[in-house]
């Protein structure tokens, strides 16, 4: 009888206990250099399972858009750091209810460079095996930790709104926004919805982070409010004094 096997990666972005060998700390890292400097990063592994475990350590490139689409590209993009990363091993084996320790040394070219560099650094553990009979998924846990150098004192933060709708159905406000600049920061967007006489309604959704040429989605899920249209006013806020962008949308309920 054959047997069907289907490989199945579920890439983490954010902490998940599903997975035996698990990161410890910010999926983030973010650091300020010079062209010519050199740093480290440390990742802490933990495997909380009582048997040992393999992972593999790679990098990739990393872009995101606002449709949803994500790409882990190994050949290095113009903003890609990975090149000037080394890893001090590709394979790491965790002891049970042990940590290991995986080391980063960066190495900034000595050249003109402006704004951010970025790339991600993946932690995947060997296929577990589910299913049986004629069917057997192998599933893959991947960690993405991304590793960003702001070179210090360059590169701009620039917003462009490129699509917002609203969805009557489901009261759905949605924005996408791409950064057009050349340096990496993370904002969250807020709004303020105007209804009559009275005060403006307050919006916020969480924070996310826009890379240079990259766009994300914001979606916000407002309240049933009677027939009419209604003046939202978008923010795109950094935390930043001067940091904020904004735009004027009309909705319809």
């Amino acid at each position: 009888m054959k047997r069907t096997i289907f490989y199945l990666i579920m890439l983490l972005l954010t902490a998940n206990l599903n997975a035996s060998v698990i990161v410890i700390g910010d999926l983030l890292r973010e650091h300020e250099a010079n062209p010519g400097d050199k740093y480290q990063e440390e990742i802490l592994l933990r495997n909380t399972s009582d048997n040992a475990e393999e992972v593999s350590v790679f990098i990739t490139d990393y872009q995101t858009f606002a449709d949803g689409q994500a790409f882990f590209d190994k050949q290095p993009g113009l903003r890609s750091n990975a090149p000037w990363i080394s890893l001090d091993g590709q394979r790491f084996l965790v002891p049970a209810k042990s940590m290991v320790k995986v080391d980063l040394k960066i190495s900034i070219p000595n050249k003109a460079l402006e704004g951010s560099f970025w790339s991600c650094v993946m932690i995947e553990n060997s296929p577990a095996k589910m299913g049986g009979g004629t069917v057997v998924v192998d599933i893959v846990n991947r960690y993405a930790v991304q590793v960003v150098t702001h070179i210090k004192k360059t590169g701009k933060k620039v917003i462009e709104f490129l699509n917002t709708s609203f969805d009557r159905e489901t009261k759905t406000l949605s924005c996408d926004i791409e950064n057009a600049g050349t340096r990496h920061f993370r904002a969250l967007l807020w709004a303020e919805l105007r209804t009559g006489n009275k005060r403006p309604l307050r919006f916020l959704t969480p924070m996310k982070s826009l890379y240079p040429g990259s766009s994300v989605r914001y979606s916000l899920e407002l309240p049933a409010l009677g027939p009419g249209k209604y003046l939202a006013r978008l923010f795109i806020d950094s935390g930043h004094e001067g940091e904020t962008w904004s735009k004027d949308f009309w909705l319809s309920f």
